[in-house]
Parts: C-alpha cells; structure tokens; sequence
C-alpha cells in the first residue's frame, strides 16, 4: 500500500518537477525519483522488498519537489489520471517526518476548525520497519501519568488523520480529508463486506461517542490481538491488486482497525463516502442521493 503511493508519488515528481523547480536547484531529487520509476517498471515480485528499500531512500528527495510543486500549482490545475489525487496530498507530518494520510479536510467540506496530534511517529514503520512484525495492539495506550491516549495510527504514523479524528472528536475528519480516486472501486466492497454501509451506522457519523460505542462494540466480537502491520499489507495489496476485497480480504482489514486502536475512523469513512444505490451498485458522493460534503450521507 506504501510502496504504491510512493510509486505514484515519484510519477508526479517526475512529470512535473521541472516545472516547479528552479534551474538545477531540483536537478538531484528528479533523478532519486527518476531511478525510483526506473527499477519499478522492471522489477519482479522477489525485488519488491529491494524496492522499496528504494522507495523510502528516495522519499526525501520527492517530498523536496513536491513541496516545490505544491507551492506552484494554482488551485484550479486539473491534473491527468492517477496525479489528480497527488494534488493535495501531504507526505511528511510537521516535524518532516514520512506521514500517510495525515492532511486535514478539504476546506468546501468543514464547518469547524481542526488541530492535528503534534506527538505521533514515535514508532514509525518508515523509521523502524521492524515494528512491521509487532502486534499493532502493543502501541495503544490509555492516558495516564500526564500522557495522552495513543494508539497504532499515530504511533505508527500510518493514516494518522484517525488519531486526529479521535482527537477532535470527530470521526468524520478522516473522512473528509479523503477524495476517493472515481477509477477506484477496492473501498467501496471494503466498505459494503464489513456491513459499515448500513442505515444503523450512517446515523451515527456526526455522531462522535454514539459511533464510538458502536466501534467497540464492533470490535468486541473481532480477532485481531496479533495482527500485524506487514501482515495486513499482504492482504490489502492482494485485494487492491485484484480490485476488489473478497468478503475476508475485506473482513481481515476491518479486524486490522481494531487492532490499530478503533474502527470508527473508518466506519465513519465508509458511511459519510459510499451508499447503495437501488440498481445494486455502490454509489460514492454526489452519485447517492441527498450527500452533503459538511453532513454526509443521508440515514
């Protein structure tokens, strides 16, 4: 799932970078990005360890241009494919560090203001990729001693906007902040196998401690005390390889949001994004009758 963001990442760095660097300021960073796409058009499944290695070893000279990028692109810029959802999109949290999905809402969907965890990354699977093999549960913590409630989704720094959710007391944050690719379809049978399209949990996503109710209740009845971070990345890399989730790829993914701290970042998600359509198909935004960006789906 990383390996492919940064994939995608270093293709916009290497479509645009020469526009949004100045002379040869970008020169090295182009190429770590250029040497990056280079090995992945050729490598095979037994280098995917190798690569990304490679990856990461290059991830600081992408975020260099795509900070550059980001502070040329005017708002309006429609961008091609895949590089429309780069667009926005913030790699390091702000103390520099590799950060996935971290960003706050898209401001046309907020009626509120929002602040973001400043303590997470402490355990860091870009910094520590031995953390991969731990149990996720290991890293949530309750407060005490004068120290906050934490969890795996922002010790790990992976999809910390959650914590930030939990944060703010608000599981639509997550939410919000994601523009789900319209070429996409593994989150919407993600969404729909784990049954979070439901009536019953779209009434609760303004609704912060109802939806948290819900989520522990949801996860009282899954197994995921040994989950892994690497182990979850084998099943959803094979599910989005395909497409789509098999009811357990799907099934397996949910358990891995109890494991790393709470589900209702992404019940809230599943319920606010995507809803079933009369035909049988699953619809997402505007396609779903009555969507609201501030207030979501419709109950």
């Amino acid at each position: 799932m990383v390996l492919r963001r940064v994939i995608a990442a270093a293709s916009l760095v290497t479509v645009f970078g020469d526009w949004a660097c100045n002379s040869d300021v970008c020169e090295e960073d182009m190429a770590g990005a250029t040497h990056l796409l280079q090995a992945q058009a050729v490598a095979k499944p037994r280098l995917q360890q190798k690569l990304e290695q490679l990856a990461l070893e290059n991830f600081d000279s992408m975020t260099k241009v795509l900070g550059a990028l980001h502070a040329k692109l005017p708002a309006n810029l429609s961008m091609p494919g895949d590089l429309e959802k780069f667009k926005n999109v913030h790699w390091t949290d702000m103390h520099g560090k590799i950060c996935i999905l971290c960003d706050l809402p898209l401001p046309e969907r907020t009626d509120r203001e929002y602040v973001q965890r400043t303590d997470c990354g402490n355990h860091s699977w870009f910094e520590y990729p031995e953390v991969g093999d731990i149990p996720l549960v290991t890293f949530n913590r309750e407060a005490k001693d004068g120290q906050p409630e934490t969890n795996a989704w922002c010790e790990l720094n992976a999809q910390k906007v959650c914590a930030d959710s939990i944060a703010n007391k608000d599981f639509l944050m997550q939410a919000k902040s994601v523009e789900y690719p319209p070429d996409e379809e593994y989150d919407l049978y993600y969404c729909k196998h784990n049954g979070w399209l439901s009536k019953e949990i779209k009434a609760l996503q303004n609704d912060f401690e109802g939806m948290k109710a819900r989520a522990d209740q949801e996860c009282s009845s899954r197994h995921y005390e040994n989950i892994t971070l690497n182990q979850m990345k084998v099943v959803y890399g094979t599910g989005k390889d395909r497409g789509q989730p098999t009811v357990e790829e799907a099934r397996f993914v949910g358990d891995w949001t109890c494991a790393m701290g709470s589900s209702g970042c992404d019940m809230a998600y599943c319920a606010y994004s995507f809803c079933e359509l009369p035909d049988g198909t699953i619809g997402r935004y505007g396609q779903c009758e009555g969507w609201d960006p501030v207030k979501g789906m419709p109950a």
